[in-house]
């Protein structure tokens, strides 16, 4: 099981006067995600490293942002930014190098569903979305 609570990127962009600007901020998010590691068995057969989970996994990617708050560059229009919840499934493969050392990566296809708050309109085309979830992680274990 991976958990997450904090910021994660958001960009849009706004075309409130005829603009078409860019924006970049953070937005709080909430995650969840079950894993199974398929290939641990198989790679010790192997004698293959599955030290801090090294192999590949098959896992369910859930997000929630809530519009409560979100950190914008834009700092000349009052934006509303609407909570999400994303629900993905994803492949991936995490190894472990030097003891330390992360590499992960992985790829899925899911769903997200858009939620509006009381004084915003949001277009019906934009509330049920796919989302493309493609990422590539390095990091470091204690």
């Amino acid at each position: 099981m991976r958990g997450e609570l904090g910021f994660e990127p958001y960009v849009g962009d706004l075309d409130y006067d005829g603009s078409n600007k860019i924006y970049f901020g953070f937005t709080p998010v909430i995650k969840a995600e079950p894993r199974w590691y398929y290939n641990l068995n198989k790679r010790l057969r192997k004698d293959k490293n599955i030290a801090k989970n090294s192999g590949n996994f098959l896992s369910l990617d859930v997000a929630y942002n809530p519009n409560s708050f979100t950190i914008l560059d834009n700092s000349d229009r009052d934006l509303e930014v609407f909570s999400q919840l994303r629900v993905i499934p994803t492949w991936g493969i995490r190894r472990t190098y030097w003891e330390h050392f992360t590499l992960e990566t992985g790829a899925g296809l899911g769903y997200v569903r858009s939620f509006q708050g009381d004084d915003y309109y949001l277009h019906p085309d934009d509330e049920h979305l796919i989302a493309l979830k493609i990422y590539f992680r390095l990091g470091y274990t204690f």
